[in-house]
C-alpha cells in the first residue's frame, strides 16, 4: 500500500500540479514547439520539487536521482527528444525486496514566456494534461543526490 502511494504522489507531482484535473488546460493554436537546448536548460542541473516533500534532480549527464517520501528514492535516467523530455526510475525504498519503475515523457511548447507542458506519457489518468506552472519548481543546483547516498548507505544498497 505505501509503494503504491508514492508512486502515485510521484505521478501526480510529474504529470500536473496537485490542484490540476484531467485535460485541464490547452496548448494555444499559435504556441510553438520548445527546442532540445531550451528544455536542458530547464531541466539540466537542477532540482525539481513539485510539492512537499518530493524532489529530483536532472544531473547534466543524463541521470536522474529523486527523493520520495517515507524513505523512499529513485534513480534512473532523462533525456530530451525534439520538444519532449522523458524519464525513466526505478523507486527504492526501505524494504529492498519491494522497487517499482516509472516512466513519464512531455512535450513542451511556448508563446512568448508562458511554457506549457503536456503529458504524453505515464499514469493514463492525466494523458494529455495540459499545466503552465512546472518552471516555477525547479530551482539551480543538487539538493537530492547527498540525501539519496545517505538513504543507500542506511538501508544497504
Amino acid at each position: 500500500m505505501k509503494r503504491t502511494l508514492i508512486l502515485f504522489a510521484v505521478a501526480a507531482t510529474l504529470a500536473c500540479s496537485t490542484a490540476d484535473a484531467k485535460n485541464k488546460g490547452t496548448i494555444p493554436k499559435d504556441a510553438v514547439p520548445m527546442t532540445p537546448e531550451e528544455i536542458s536548460i530547464i531541466l539540466s542541473g537542477n532540482t525539481f520539487a513539485p510539492i512537499k516533500g518530493i524532489r529530483y534532480y536532472f544531473s547534466p549527464d543524463g541521470i536522474l536521482v529523486a527523493l520520495g517520501t517515507d524513505g523512499w528514492f529513485a534513480e534512473g535516467t532523462w533525456k530530451v527528444n525534439g520538444n519532449s523530455w522523458c524519464l525513466d526510475s526505478i523507486w527504492h525504498g526501505p524494504d529492498k525486496s519491494k522497487t517499482d519503475s516509472y516512466a513519464q515523457c512531455s512535450e513542451k511548447y511556448k508563446l512568448g514566456k508562458k511554457i506549457y507542458t503536456k503529458n504524453t506519457k505515464g499514469e493514463d489518468k492525466w494523458l494529455g494534461d495540459v499545466t503552465t506552472d512546472q518552471e516555477k519548481k525547479f530551482k539551480k543546483g543538487d539538493t537530492v543526490t547527498a540525501e539519496v547516498a545517505k538513504l543507500k548507505k542506511k538501508y544497504g544498497y
